[in-house]
């Protein structure tokens, strides 16, 4: 038999015989087998970090929420024994800034209006505040600096008329500011979810 017959093993004539075909075929079978293992081995890896990812995610969430949960509760019995002093604090400066309905103010009155109306706001802050600043800094500074605000602008505004008889009109700005502050300061409260 020639070599350039079918069969004869003759890599010319691009025939094997059945002995290598079977042999390359057992070659390829084996080197696709290999890559397919090491293909699934990291897929596994993968799913296996990203499962592990998963769970550490979900844990520090769970963490976070559970410290969230902590505070929130925390804020709500503080601010739970202090709501009362709050409301009462408000329908005080409410009731002192009526009595600025009295036209004939002259700067000894307004002296004996300011100095309780700016002690009220300053206990409202000390008593009422001072637990917030340990829960929730960002809450305790927006209501503290609320409050500041409301004394800025009711000191601003009874002193910057020179006219006593024209003082009077301003009474019903108080009010306005005071609500106004009284509406910022209960939805600042209201607000806090138990966030850092």
């Amino acid at each position: 038999m020639s070599q350039n017959q079918p069969g004869s093993g003759s890599f010319s004539g691009y025939t094997l015989s059945p002995d290598w075909s079977n042999t390359v075929i057992a070659v390829l079978a084996f080197i696709f087998s290999v890559f397919t293992y090491i293909n699934q081995k990291n897929k596994d890896r993968k799913t296996s970090a990203d499962q592990q990812e998963r769970e550490i995610q979900a844990a520090y969430d769970a963490e976070r929420l559970r410290q969230q949960t902590v505070r929130l509760e925390w804020y709500r019995e503080a601010i739970r024994a202090r709501l009362e002093v709050s409301y009462r604090t408000f329908d005080t400066l409410h009731t002192l800034g009526q009595e600025l309905d009295n036209s004939s103010l002259d700067d000894t009155a307004l002296d004996a209006f300011i100095k309780p109306y700016k002690r009220h706001i300053f206990e409202l802050r000390d008593d009422a505040l001072e637990p917030i600043l340990f829960i929730h800094n960002r809450t305790y500074n927006t209501l503290k600096n609320q409050l500041d605000q409301l004394i800025e602008e009711t000191t601003a505004l009874l002193y910057e008329q020179e006219d006593p008889i024209v003082r009077g009109i301003y009474s019903r700005d108080l009010s306005n500011k005071i609500k106004n502050c009284q509406q910022q300061f209960f939805t600042t409260i209201y607000s806090y979810r138990g966030e850092e």
